[in-house]
């Protein structure tokens, strides 16, 4: 479903936790509450699932910058370093989107 864009960010899965659309719905930390929230315009309530997060791959996947192995590539941690890495993760997910 997914292999190009799995192969070219180094992610090895393309479920809910290697997902950008994966968020939190907790109410702070001064409520130290946290849980998974799907933020995916089109999947509205699919956090309400039993299931959720989803451990098998999801048409919906979006691959996240912190889930590739551009983010391990990461040095001194320097903005230019991260936003430089950024954009190679973008064009990467960009050009292997289009063999698909």
């Amino acid at each position: 479903m997914h292999e190009a864009v799995k192969q070219a960010t180094g992610i090895e899965i393309a479920n809910c936790e290697t997902c950008m659309w994966l968020g939190d719905g907790g109410d702070g930390l001064e409520y130290n509450s946290s849980f998974p929230i799907c933020e995916y315009p089109k999947r509205k309530g699919a956090d309400n699932l039993k299931s959720f997060p989803f451990k098998a791959e999801q048409k919906c996947w979006v691959p996240h910058f912190w889930c590739s192995k551009f983010s391990d590539m990461i040095k001194h941690g320097e903005d230019d370093e991260v936003l430089h890495l950024i954009k190679e993760f973008q064009e990467a997910v960009e050009a292997a989107e289009k063999e698909m």
